[in-house]
């Protein structure tokens, strides 16, 4: 028996439009994530130094890192576990380590999973400020 096959030729065009479309749709989010990266990255270098020039992680750096998030469109948390600060204060010694650590978390947009993980970056800084006993609290 002899078949025909009309149509064939449209039922590959479609399985490689849909094959094509969800590697491009893959290929965004990656870019997406590494970009993301890319901003984080910046951020937590930027607060680090301007952290480092102060000597403190005190209010004035968390309203800093606020103001380079909204410049960078960006919405992530900071924490400065692992830096070294004097007793009793958020002043940080002349040479001691600043840690600063800034994590965006998962977040959905318009149903779609924008960032699938929560993505973190690290940088690290020595404060460039001495503190005199008079300094200190």
């Amino acid at each position: 028996m002899l078949r025909t096959r009309k149509g064939e030729g449209y039922i590959d065009t479609v399985v490689l439009v849909l094959i094509f479309t969800m590697l491009v749709v893959v290929l965004l989010q990656l870019f997406s994530a590494v970009f993301l990266s890319q901003k984080l990255h910046a951020v937590a270098e930027e607060t680090a130094r301007y952290a480092a020039a102060c000597g403190e992680i005190g209010a004035d750096v968390t309203t800093y890192f606020e103001t380079v998030c909204t410049r960078y469109g960006l919405t992530a948390e900071l924490s400065f576990a692992g830096s070294v600060c004097l007793e009793g204060s958020e002043k940080v010694q002349l040479g001691d380590v600043i840690c600063v650590t800034v994590t965006a978390k998962p977040k959905q947009e318009n149903g779609w999973m924008a960032l699938p993980a929560s993505m973190q970056a690290t940088y690290r800084a020595r404060s460039v400020r001495y503190w005199k006993a008079g300094d200190l609290p």
